[in-house]
C-alpha cells in the first residue's frame, strides 16, 4: 500500500455542531471514560479515502468499484462522528441491503473501538448495538426487513452498498433524520458499488453529480486502487502494463487481475463494474451482436467436445440452440425450431436425426420451469429428456438452475462474450440459426425498465434458451450453480446430473 495517512479522534463534547440545541444537551464525558486523545488513533487510511472523512456535506456519495474498502471507511467515519459528538440520546446508524451486511459493518465498528480502548459494549444479535466510553450509541439496520427502518431520531447514518437501496428504504431512512438536522446534525454517507439504474441509488448520485445543495460526491475506479498500491517498477496503472510489472510488484499483480476481468466482461460491465460508472446500457440488451461479425461463417462440428442443448420449453415455437464450446469460447451450430403445438419428444427426436451417433457426450441447458411443466400426463419435460436422450446418448449431462438466473446476468454473460471490454469475440453463430440471430439483433428491454420485451412473441425464446447456457459456463458471478432434482435425481452441485 501506498503513504497512507492516520489521525486522533478528538476528545468527545456533547452538542459541538449546535450548543444551544435543547435536545442535544447531554453530560459530557466523565474522566474516566474520556480517553486520552493521543490513544484514540484510527486504522490508516489510502489517500482517495480521506475525503469521506473530512468532508462537511450533509449528503456525501461515494460510488466505488470493489474492494476498495468502501465498507471500511464508512465504519470509520461513523465511529469518529459518535465519538466525537459525545452522549446523546439519539442513536447513529449503519445500515446496509442485509442483515448479515449490518452485522459485519458493527463488527468492524466494534474492532475500530475496542483497538482505539473506546468500547463500552456490543451485542452480536438483533438489535445490533454498540455503546461506546462517552455513551453514544450506534445501530445497526437492515432493509431486508423493513420494520428495522422504522425506529427514532437518528444522529447520522451510513448507508452501505447504496446502490442497492430500495425507494421504501430510502424514504424510512430520510424520515428518521428529517428532524435532526433541523439541528445540524443528519449527516449521510453513502458508499458502494453502482446498482440499479434507475433506482433509488442513482436518484442519489445524480443529484450530488450535478451539484444539488448539500451534497458532495466522487467516484472510486480500479485506477485508484491500483495507484495506491507500492509499485517499484514505476510503471503507471494501465490495461496492457501487467506483464511489464515483477511478478511480485502489487501494482503489477492487480493490474493483471484488472486485466482478465477486462478481457471476460462487456465493455459496458467493465465500466459499470471497475470503473463505477452509471453506464446505461443501450435500448438493444445485446448491444455488442453484429452479424457481419456473430454470424458471418458457418460453424463446423467438432469431432471430440461435448454436445451443448439450451432449451426453452415454449411450446409455439419450442426453442432449442445447438452448440460447442472449449475453455473460454462457445459456438452455435443451429437450432431447433417446432411450431404449432411442439412437445419435447419431438425436439428429441429432431436432435437425435440430426446428431445420430450415440457415443456423443450431451450437455443440457435450460429453463427451470421445465422442471415443473408437464407435456404429457404425467411426464415433465426434463423426465423426457432423461428417457429418450439419457437412454440414447453415451452420457447426459443436465444443468438446470432452481429458478430463473436473473436477467442482467444473462445478459452480461452474453455481453461479456460477444465482446469484451478488451475487443476479445468469444462467441459465434451458424448462419443457419435464423431465430437465434434474429433475437441477438431485434430483442429489447421493455420501455423504461430493465426487464426484457416479450410482447413480440416470435421473439425471445431463443436468445432465452441459450442465455441459459452462457450464464452456467461463462457466469458474471464466480458462484456456485444451484440445481434441481431431475428425473428423482439430485445432480451433483458442480457438474450436473449424469444419466
Amino acid at each position: 500500500m501506498s503513504e497512507s495517512s492516520q489521525r486522533s479522534l478528538p476528545t468527545p463534547t456533547a452538542n459541538r455542531r449546535n450548543p444551544s440545541s435543547s435536545k442535544s444537551q447531554r453530560p459530557k464525558p466523565n474522566a474516566e471514560s474520556s480517553l486520552p486523545v493521543e490513544t484514540l488513533v484510527l486504522p490508516p487510511l489510502r489517500p482517495y479515502q480521506d475525503p469521506v472523512l473530512s468532508s462537511r456535506a450533509q449528503d456525501d456519495v461515494t460510488v466505488s468499484a470493489p474492494q476498495l474498502g468502501k465498507t471500511v471507511t464508512g465504519c470509520l467515519w461513523l465511529l469518529a462522528e459518535a465519538w466525537s459528538h459525545g452522549p446523546d440520546v439519539r442513536p447513529w446508524w449503519f445500515a446496509a441491503p442485509t442483515y448479515m451486511q449490518a452485522r459485519h459493518g458493527m463488527r468492524n465498528i466494534a474492532d475500530m473501538a475496542r483497538s482505539a480502548g473506546i468500547l463500552k459494549s456490543q451485542t452480536s444479535t438483533p438489535p445490533l448495538q454498540i455503546t461506546l466510553t462517552c455513551d453514544a450509541v450506534i445501530e445497526g439496520r437492515s432493509w431486508d426487513r423493513p420494520e428495522g427502518m422504522y425506529g427514532p431520531t437518528v444522529l447520522g447514518m451510513v448507508v452501505d452498498e447504496f446502490g442497492q437501496l430500495t425507494d421504501t428504504a430510502y424514504s424510512a431512512m430520510s424520515s428518521r433524520r428529517a428532524e435532526s438536522i433541523t439541528d445540524g446534525f443528519g449527516q449521510a454517507r453513502y458508499l458502494g458499488n453502482v446498482g440499479e439504474i434507475g433506482g433509488a441509488g442513482e436518484h442519489i448520485w445524480n443529484c450530488a453529480d450535478a451539484g444539488h445543495d448539500g451534497f458532495a460526491c466522487r467516484r472510486w475506479t480500479w485506477l485508484d486502487r491500483a495507484e495506491a498500491h507500492s509499485c517499484p517498477c514505476d510503471l503507471p496503472p494501465m490495461l496492457g502494463t501487467g506483464d511489464a510489472h515483477a511478478p511480485s510488484c502489487e501494482r503489477g499483480v492487480y493490474v493483471r487481475f484488472i486485466e482478465r476481468e477486462a478481457a471476460r466482461m462487456s465493455d459496458v460491465q467493465f465500466r459499470t463494474l471497475y470503473g463505477a460508472e452509471w453506464a446505461d446500457w443501450n435500448e438493444l440488451p445485446v448491444y455488442s451482436f453484429d452479424r457481419a461479425v456473430h454470424a458471418a461463417v458457418p460453424i463446423a462440428y467438432q469431432r471430440g467436445l461435448e454436445l451443448d442443448v439450451s432449451c426453452d420449453f415454449n411450446v409455439d415455437p419450442m426453442a432449442w440452440t445447438i452448440g460447442q464450446h472449449k475453455q473460454d469460447e462457445a459456438w452455435v451450430l443451429g437450432e431447433i425450431a417446432i411450431p404449432g403445438g411442439a412437445t419435447t419428444e419431438m425436439a428429441c427426436k429432431e436432435l437425435i436425426g440430426r446428431y445420430p451417433e450415440p457415443r456423443q457426450h450431451v450437455a443440457i441447458y435450460g429453463d427451470p420451469s421445465g422442471s415443473a411443466r408437464k407435456t404429457s400426463a404425467s411426464q415433465t419435460d426434463y423426465q423426457i429428456i432423461r428417457e429418450i436422450l439419457g437412454t440414447y446418448y453415451h452420457t447426459l449431462t443436465v444443468h438446470v438452475p432452481a429458478s430463473h438466473p436473473a436477467v442482467a446476468d444473462r445478459v452480461n454473460a452474453y455481453n461479456g462474450m460477444l465482446k469484451s471490454a478488451s475487443g476479445t469475440v468469444r462467441y459465434h453463430v451458424d448462419p443457419s440459426a435464423k431465430g437465434l440471430i434474429e433475437d441477438l439483433a431485434r430483442v429489447s428491454w421493455r420501455q423504461g425498465t430493465r426487464e426484457i420485451d416479450k410482447r413480440d412473441k416470435r421473439r425471445t425464446h431463443f436468445t432465452d434458451a441459450d442465455g441459459y447456457r452462457m450464464a452456467y459456463l461463462f457466469p458474471v458471478h464466480a458462484e456456485t450453480y444451484v440445481h434441481v432434482s431431475v428425473g428423482g435425481m439430485t445432480p451433483d452441485p458442480v457438474a450436473g446430473a449424469v444419466f
